[in-house]
């Protein structure tokens, strides 16, 4: 059973509402309707994969009262924009393209200011990736980046338009289902193309450091049911007696106190 079930969504609701005051719960109106595997859709990190060994290049740094990567790197562009996924499961190349794009901008001494491409990571990378519109591994999309690399945004664009996700509006057509991955266009990602130097992962209590010192960075947690019905504060799980779900995946972590920029 699902929060978008009328009585259930009443029950989680309540109890979240009544166990914490770090979050609020509410009614979303984005999942009514929707069963487990509608909403599984939606969760683009597939379950497994590689995990890739921590990093040990940290130092200690205390971090300072708040950190904010977009004005650390004011000529970073790429920081400060949000690419709309459309509807494809394809946030586990978003994230990666995006805190990638950025940390390219900022090891170039932000000389480089285009855009990975997302197109090219998520039709390109095949198995090493998983399973392209219907999700994928993080630690894949960047072990493809260090080995094969990726050309830009702008000489492989992304083939999805924008569509509306969790709002009734009309400036762009309703998402609807997740629509199959496009074939890889071995022409056009055969242009220039940029690589990546290593592949770690970065242990929890050194997130801070890791982005005050190399940029934003790719970051995945699992969806419990929950989460669903989040509206505003600092999430913190409740155990409401629903099933979980799958990683939801988050795209570059910049506002490391406060903000996370989701795609």
């Amino acid at each position: 059973m699902l929060p978008s079930d009328h009585f259930a969504t009443l029950f989680a609701v309540e109890h979240v509402n009544v166990n914490t005051n770090s979050w609020t719960a509410g009614h979303n109106w984005r999942f009514n309707g929707m069963s487990v595997a509608d909403v599984k859709s939606l969760m683009g990190v597939l379950k497994g994969g590689e995990k890739a060994p921590p990093a040990d290049h940290y130092k200690d740094l205390v971090p300072p009262a708040e950190f904010d990567s977009r004005t650390a790197w004011p000529g970073c562009p790429s920081i400060s924009h949000i690419r709309d996924q459309s509807t494809c499961g394809s946030c586990w190349a978003f994230g990666a393209v995006e805190a990638m794009s950025d940390r390219l901008c900022i090891a170039s001494n932000q000389t480089f200011t285009g855009e990975l491409s997302a197109e090219d990571m998520l039709s390109c990378c095949l198995a090493v990736c998983g399973s392209g519109c219907n999700g994928g591994f993080p630690t894949g999309a960047w072990h493809f980046f260090k080995g094969h690399g990726l050309t830009t945004e702008d000489k492989y664009p992304y083939v999805f338009p924008p569509c509306e996700h969790h709002i009734n509006a009309t400036h762009y057509q309703p998402c609807g289902a997740s629509k199959p991955t496009p074939k890889c266009d071995r022409i056009e990602e055969a242009k220039p193309r940029f690589h990546g130097k290593s592949v770690y992962s970065v242990p929890a209590t050194k997130i801070k450091e890791e982005i005050m010192t190399y940029g934003p960075v790719e970051v995945a947690f699992t969806v419990f049911a929950d989460f669903l019905t989040y509206k505003s504060g600092v999430y913190k799980h409740i155990a409401v007696g629903l099933p979980d779900l799958l990683p939801l995946c988050f795209g570059s972590l910049f506002h490391f106190f406060n903000f996370v920029r989701c795609v």
